[in-house]
């Protein structure tokens, strides 16, 4: 498998082979942040990009779920995006 391709198990436990989009780590919370698609597609033909996070000594992969935390991923995605 390619270095920046990952199977992530989805809550129905089904695997799916994706791609890492973006990562990064924020000190202050002590979280490793990643952005990755299973090279699916919305319903208005945008690709699905899905946010998680985990612990700096934890593996297991979780949801960001609370909105200011997701406003500061994109503001960070978005300036990674405007430097390529």
């Amino acid at each position: 498998m390619e270095p920046n391709k990952f199977i992530f198990q989805k809550e129905n436990g089904e695997q799916v082979e994706c791609e890492t989009v973006f990562s990064f780590y924020v000190k202050e919370a002590d979280r490793n942040y990643i952005l990755f698609t299973d090279n699916t597609y919305d319903e208005n033909n945008n690709l699905k990009i899905y946010v998680y996070y985990n612990s700096s000594d934890d593996e297991t992969l979780l949801p960001v779920e609370d909105e200011e935390e997701f406003n500061m991923i994109n503001r960070i995605f978005e300036q990674y995006k405007g430097e390529e």
